[in-house]
């Protein structure tokens, strides 16, 4: 487990996926990135974005098993440890959890990812067109406590 250590903040310019042609899905496998976005999709109840992401899963050859069982994947034994702390996250802002909730999931989370992936992942599932001055707060707070994180 990693130690909280006070550091020196990185140079955001410096970070792997800043600039022009960062893509979150250099940092995160995009099958788990549509994954968490038909989560998220099944959450807010949004059928065309659930039809969009199930279709994608589908062409990335996800199993039709996987796919019925995202409903309750908490009961489901089929999702990775990783998976599901990426799954947990989603359903939470898709929930519109707001600050202090976020710590647990994001404590298993950074058992899975490292800071990188984290925040690709958290900047992949919230699109800038759906961001609410709550849902910034809490990406504002996530992305602040890890870069004083050190470990992964």
């Amino acid at each position: 487990m990693s130690k909280t250590t006070l550091l020196e903040p990185p140079n955001i310019e410096e970070l792997p996926f800043h600039g022009k042609d960062a893509k979150p899905d250099a940092w995160v496998d995009p099958a788990l990135l549509d994954l968490v976005r038909l989560c998220m999709a099944q959450t807010s109840k949004c059928r065309l974005e659930m039809e969009k992401q199930r279709l994608y899963l589908k062409i990335r050859a996800e199993s039709e098993e996987r796919l019925d069982k995202l409903k309750s994947w908490r009961k489901a034994s089929c999702f990775s440890p990783k998976e599901r702390a990426a799954l947990a996250l989603g359903e939470a802002i898709a929930s519109g959890v707001t600050e202090p909730a976020m710590g647990p999931l994001l404590e298993e989370a950074r058992r899975h990812f490292t800071k990188e992936e984290l925040i690709a992942l958290l900047l992949a599932i919230m699109p800038p067109t759906n961001w609410s001055s709550e849902r910034f707060k809490v990406l504002h707070h996530v992305t602040s406590k890890l870069i004083y994180l050190n470990g992964k």
